[in-house]
């Protein structure tokens, strides 16, 4: 039996309203993202204008296509939007993605916004958007969004991304190399499908190892209640960062999406209630969606870090201290590794400060790595410091982490201080091989708290 929303998701058919011919326009990249993306069933291109769109027939209504296709992709402005979503209903079509802001000129009590929501529940309608960006099933290589998204479908994503801002859709579902997704949804204003409901079917795709969620409100609390519990007892964490706490900031929640970002002490409750990892912005987010993606879990017990540099050890343990993040006690024999390399001035400890001298440190930092994988106090080996000061120090640090990694099935890691430090370099570089890569050290000790969280559960 198909879930309700995989017409929309999943669909075997769709038409593509507005399509287009003009480069660089939105009906022409949602066509051109189709096949580009090879997408497996049949495309509709739907707009009086053309007789045809990029080798497509191009058919002047929906009520010209010859069957009842799946989705309906409605590239059209506001103005045209009711009309369009009728014709879909009309002729039987199960799904609808609308992208524009469904906000017309004299209409100050929003009522076609209203009206577009009642016409998707009557007809029992799944609608994605509007005022969103649409989705990107990278599971299956489907792309409804604006724009040719080709570039983006990178294969074995485990990451459900949902998000209320079409923006954040790009910048976390899209852009950061060091995870990937399934599934990106923008589900903007809710029409006809809720964040709880996308939440849903993300648990139902066996790739799914992590959910994602930058919400602006829960519409159908009851169903949100259920989806997260569906999650927790799934084993799936669930990441939300819930903005409009601030009275400031749920007033801009009004104006972009209709939105009523409630009291946050009942978001907050909810989320405790289910296990639900909380973060304050994108940048720990995304650190926290590095480790939860990763295919090494975090073991038992603590963190066990090596740095080359004193200063950066205390700056280390003053924001661990602060971000509820303990240092392993390591054992004698770990303390016994370190002591045969290091400098005769420098304490055998975690975490370690381990720069001595040039002579021979990327073996030395490769044991120092590898003592700490092997000590069962230690749950995540982490390299913390910056990557960009000198190119043979960044190579070594870098062999020395990918080294120790292959003795060990516990997680490595690199916590670049200051994200810009490296970040594209040996970050990318290490991330590829399998290195988990955070970036700014108060966020990713946040998120390294959250994912210990979610271990001890």
């Amino acid at each position: 039996m198909r879930h309700r929303l995989d017409p929309l998701l999943n669909p075997r058919s769709i038409a593509v309203v507005g399509a287009s011919e003009r480069p660089g326009s939105v009906g022409s990249g949602m066509v051109e993202g189709l096949q580009a993306c090879a997408f497996g069933g049949t495309i509709y291109a739907v707009n009086p204008k053309y007789d045809a769109v990029h080798g497509l027939p191009c058919f002047g209504s929906l009520q010209d296509i010859p069957e009842a296709v799946d989705l309906a992709i409605i590239g059209v402005n506001s103005a045209h939007i009711e009309g369009q979503l009728a014709d879909a209903i009309a002729r039987g079509i199960r799904a609808a993605v609308i992208f524009d802001t469904c906000y017309v000129d004299n209409d100050p009590e929003r009522a076609l916004l209203a009206r577009l929501k009642a016409m998707a529940a009557e007809a029992g309608m799944p609608v994605c958007g509007g005022n969103g960006m649409g989705f990107l099933n990278m599971a299956r290589r489907i792309p409804a969004t604006t724009y040719n998204a080709a570039d983006k479908m990178r294969e074995g994503g485990n990451v459900a991304f949902i998000t209320h801002s079409g923006t954040v859709f790009s910048e976390i579902g899209l852009n950061d190399w060091r995870y990937g997704c399934n599934l990106v949804v923008s589900c903007g204003q809710e029409i006809g499908a809720t964040m709880a409901e996308y939440i849903d079917y993300a648990l139902e795709m066996p790739s799914t190892r992590a959910i994602a969620l930058f919400m602006e409100q829960a519409r159908d609390p009851a169903a949100m209640e259920t989806a997260l519990a569906r999650a927790f007892a799934q084993g799936v964490p669930v990441v939300a960062m819930k903005v409009g706490r601030t009275p400031a900031a749920a007033a801009f929640a009004r104006v972009h999406s209709n939105a009523d970002t409630g009291r946050d002490a009942d978001y907050e409750a909810m989320f405790a209630r289910h296990g639900v990892l909380r973060v304050a912005n994108m940048e720990e987010m995304g650190n926290l969606l590095t480790l939860l993606s990763s295919a090494r879990k975090i073991a038992d017990g603590d963190l066990g870090v090596v740095l080359d540099s004193g200063g950066e050890r205390e700056m280390l343990v003053d924001l661990a201290h602060d971000a509820g993040v303990a240092f392993a006690q390591i054992g004698e024999k770990t303390r016994a590794r370190f002591a045969a390399r290091l400098h005769h001035a420098l304490e055998p400890v975690n975490p370690l400060d381990a720069w001595g001298t040039a002579n021979n440190f990327e073996d030395d930092f490769q044991e120092f790595f590898s003592a700490l994988a092997d000590d069962p106090a230690v749950a995540i080996t982490m390299f913390c410091g910056d990557f960009t000061w000198s190119p043979t120090t960044e190579g070594g640090y870098s062999k020395a982490l990918v080294g120790a990694q292959a003795g060990t099935a516990k997680p490595m890691a690199a916590l670049i201080n200051t994200p810009m430090s490296g970040l594209m370099t040996a970050g990318k570089a290490l991330s590829e091989k399998g290195i988990v890569v955070l970036c700014g050290t108060a966020s990713s000790l946040r998120a390294l708290r959250l994912a210990f969280a979610w271990r001890d559960r």
